[in-house]
């Protein structure tokens, strides 16, 4: 305020003429005074200060919409632009997403084919599984049969030793039963001679034996013959049965051993065949794997390339944009500037008041309290 002002709002009692007995009112209307216009100027600073606040907010944010309305219209410019002109990057985006739906189709077909594959190796494979299990257990069936082949074959050798011994004592038999019965016949031939001579030279006392002797002696030898025929022929059929047992023994030891060979020979080929079946089965398994790491890697590798060139066509629209935002951004920091000077200088001009105006009131201020201690 001027010095105007402050003489007219100077209490009356400073304006009349003094008397002694008002002393102490005018002493507290003196004192009170400066406070109630400190506090006022106090109350009128802050006021004035929180004003200056409240405009300068506003005026950020009226830079702030000013900002944003720019930026909109160079979104909507933008946007104009591409409405106006044909998108190409829509369209590369379009045709990439169209090639990459085509192999994944592809792929999708590829899988779909490679797990047929899979599923009819996987039938293969279960087939020969069944039937190794079918050929093992005819395996331990025919090395059953064989094991008992064996044991039957060995049991025939022993029959068949025990034949050829038999045969052996038989023939041994026989060999005595010969000399003993040409012992028999040497020792009879003698007495039958002399018992003759002895008939010829009684003939004329005794009766004639030679006769029953003759019938004796030719009894005998059919008996002999009888017997020797027995033995042969009985020795003929023993010989024949163990001969006949023995070949059939032979010949079952042989097929049997020949049914061995043929099913150990069956089972290694089974074995080969399912070996390479199971190569096959690994090797395409392998090739499976392979060509699905190999499609994923090609596909991984073309959309990281797809990728990357969006990346750049973004980063080159982001760039242009961005220049773009530069420019208009410049323009506008040039509109604001010369508000926000306009705005600043009217600032400092009304602190500079306010400090001015303080000053003024502390040296009439000063100047009162010197008159009231007069």
């Amino acid at each position: 305020m001027s010095s105007t002002s402050l003489e007219r709002s100077r209490p009356p009692c400073f304006i009349e003429d003094p008397s002694p007995q008002q002393p102490s009112a005018c002493l507290r209307s003196a004192i009170v005074a400066p406070f109630e216009l400190l506090s006022l100027r106090a109350r009128e600073r802050e006021d004035l200060r929180g004003l200056n606040d409240r405009f300068a907010g506003f005026i950020d944010r009226v830079h702030q919409l000013e900002q944003q309305n720019k930026l909109l219209e160079a979104e909507l410019m933008v946007l104009r632009k591409h409405e106006t002109e044909p998108s190409r990057l829509r369209d590369i985006f379009e045709r990439e997403l169209r090639e990459l739906r085509a192999q994944a189709d592809e792929e999708q077909a590829d899988k779909a084919r490679l797990e047929a594959g899979r599923e009819q190796l996987r039938s293969m494979q279960e087939q020969l599984e069944a039937k190794l299990e079918e050929e093992t257990r005819q395996r331990e069936n025919t090395e059953a049969t064989l094991q008992k082949a064996r044991e039957e074959a060995e049991h025939t050798a022993l029959l068949n030793a025990e034949l050829d011994r038999k045969i052996c004592l038989l023939l041994d038999e026989i060999a005595f039963l010969k000399r003993l019965h040409d012992a028999e016949i040497s020792e009879l031939v003698p007495q039958i001679r002399s018992a003759t001579v002895t008939v010829e030279a009684d003939q004329t006392t005794r009766p004639d034996l030679s006769v029953a002797l003759q019938d004796i002696r030719s009894q005998y030898e059919k008996l002999a013959a009888k017997n020797m025929q027995a033995a042969e022929d009985w020795y003929r059929t023993k010989v024949q049965v163990v001969t006949e047992t023995a070949a059939k023994s032979t010949e079952t030891a042989r097929s049997i051993r020949e049914e061995g060979s043929e099913y150990r020979r069956l089972i290694q080929s089974r074995g080969s065949e399912i070996e390479a079946m199971k190569n096959i089965n690994d090797s395409l398994l392998r090739q499976i794997k392979d060509q699905e790491d190999n499609n994923y890697i090609e596909k991984i590798r073309e959309v990281e390339e797809n990728i990357n060139d969006a990346k750049k066509e973004m980063t080159r629209y982001l760039k242009e944009y961005q220049d773009l935002y530069s420019q208009n951004m410049e323009w506008l920091s040039l509109d604001v500037y010369g508000v926000s000077a306009t705005d600043v200088g009217k600032c400092k001009t009304l602190r500079k008041q306010d400090a001015q105006n303080s000053l003024t009131y502390r040296q009439k201020n000063k100047q009162i309290n010197g008159t009231k201690c007069l």
